[in-house]
């Protein structure tokens, strides 16, 4: 288990990224999904009307073009949902389709203090009547836009923009928003009431300005870790409007607080308008995951067992913990520091066996805190059969040189692979050869001692006295044929 970065979001089933992080082909990208979400989310059908009157086209030559949307509305003071806090996306639409040239170079983003402008490679369209862009301040490839507190932006349309009939946009469009009047926090990891928070996470908090450290020392964490605030990832730099909180792991089971006090203050001297406060709660030390998973079926036999915790494990609590029914040997891993352990069968585990692992309360974490109960879960091995085969059944045009092998869901005994094993050729006459093998190993091959005939169909047979080692017989009789080529 390692420390976790804050999570994706997710809106409209579809997921989108960290803000401020991704270079400009993902955000563009992710600009399609969005506004294609936006799209998508319609209502019940009502019934149909009747035809639209002549020159209700988005290609009518007599209708003139018009800006008939925006996102920020226009002329309004946010914040706005969705917006500054992940995707800094702009968007507009004409009542027309439009001449797609042309509104590149018409759409610009202006304000008193910044520099602030729209990236003319990122104005798209869907359908070239709804359109979107995102603004930039930097002309590095990779950047962190953030919109500045109380700045009020002008966005325009030039009547240079023209519909696909030669229509230009006439009066030119113009709009103004302030997306972020004041300083805030725009959302916490581990989310506010979240529970079961891995005690390996991390803390992070979202500014809309960058932050200086005088903020840290307004901020406080109940109960108290130990550690230190961090400035966020950015390019190039490091992005001070979010920051993480990396120390001692939480305990588990245990709520936490984070206080931000009213006096936190941005770079350019802008106070939060109020303290803000909320509070997660950590998972319990219980058992986080295993492999084989619980009533898991056709588990290769040779596969380990892995159980992982929330938390680490006290190792000299995990032997006298641990138990596996039916009785199997092998070795138990055990690992300091770390929050899981291995069980290797050996030599492995029994073809259509189902085992139960238990593992009782007297496991302890390194905190000396106890399981609260027994956590057992069970499995059932696959039947020792043939898996595949090289060359597998029906192939054609293969070399005369051809190496047959044969890989199996099971160790094999290799004591019995020789009697069991054939190739033929199409007379039903037996290919000599010789076996080899790994010794503890699923698979095995065979070298034909002559060269194979040209264009000859050979036909394998794995016969049910070929064992699983430590085991029973092969499940079925397995055949194969190919044919080789020139």
């Amino acid at each position: 288990m390692t420390r976790s970065d804050p999570p994706e979001a997710r809106m409209g089933g579809c997921t989108f990224y960290e803000e401020g992080v991704m270079p400009r082909q993902n955000v563009i990208l992710v600009a399609f999904i969005i506004s294609a979400s936006l799209l998508n989310c319609r209502g019940p059908e009502g019934p149909v009307g009747p035809p639209g009157a002549p020159g209700e086209s988005l290609t009518d030559p007599r209708i003139q073009p018009q800006v008939i949307f925006t996102f920020p509305p226009a002329n309004t003071v946010g914040p706005y949902e969705y917006f500054s806090e992940r995707y800094n996306q702009i968007q507009f639409r004409f009542n027309k389709i439009m001449d797609r040239a042309s509104v590149h170079d018409a759409v610009y983003l202006t304000s008193p203090n910044t520099k602030a402008h729209i990236d003319t490679s990122s104005v798209s369209s869907l359908g070239d009547d709804l359109w979107f862009s995102y603004p930039v301040d930097s002309p590095h490839f990779f950047y962190n836009f953030r919109w500045r507190i109380g700045e009020t932006y002008t966005l325009g349309i030039s009547s240079t923009a023209k519909d696909v009939n030669g229509n230009t946009l006439s009066p030119a469009f113009s709009m103004t928003f302030n997306p972020e009047p004041f300083f805030r926090i725009v959302r916490v990891n581990p989310p506010p009431g979240v529970s079961d928070v891995s005690k390996f996470s991390l803390i992070w908090i979202y500014f809309n300005s960058a932050v200086d450290t005088s903020t840290f020392s307004k901020i406080h964490i109940t109960p108290p870790m130990r550690g230190l605030w961090n400035y966020g990832y950015g390019y190039y730099y490091p992005d001070s409007s979010t920051i993480y909180f990396s120390g001692t792991p939480f305990n588990n089971n245990t709520t936490y607080t984070i206080q931000v006090d009213a006096s936190a203050r941005d770079v350019d001297g802008h106070t939060l308008q109020q303290g803000f406060t909320t509070s997660f709660t950590t998972v319990a030390f219980r058992v986080w995951r295993s492999f084989p998973t619980d009533r898991s079926r056709n588990v290769n036999a040779y596969n380990g067992i892995n159980v992982s915790f929330t938390a680490p494990l006290d190792t000299g609590s995990v032997r006298a913990a641990f138990s596996i029914s039916p009785a199997l040997q092998g070795t138990l891993a055990i690992y300091s520091g770390s929050n899981y352990f291995d069980f290797i069968p050996l030599p492995q585990m029994q073809p259509e066996a189902t085992y139960t692992l238990t593992i009782n309360n007297s496991l302890r974490s390194t905190d000396g805190v106890a399981l609260s109960s027994p956590y057992q879960f069970s499995f059932t091995i696959a039947p020792f059969v043939v898996a595949r085969t090289w060359p597998s059944d029906g192939e054609t045009n293969l070399s005369r040189q051809t190496i047959v092998t044969v890989n199996c869901s099971a160790y094999i005994d290799s004591s019995t692979i020789n009697p069991s094993f054939a190739l033929k050729d199409s007379n039903g006459v037996t290919v000599g050869g010789t076996i080899f093998d790994s010794g503890r190993s699923n698979e095995f091959s065979f070298l034909p001692g002559t060269q194979l005939a040209p264009k000859a169909w050979y036909t394998g047979t794995v016969s049910i006295g070929l064992k699983a080692l430590g085991g029973g017989p092969l499940k079925s009789e397995y055949i194969f044929s190919f044919r080789t080529g020139n």
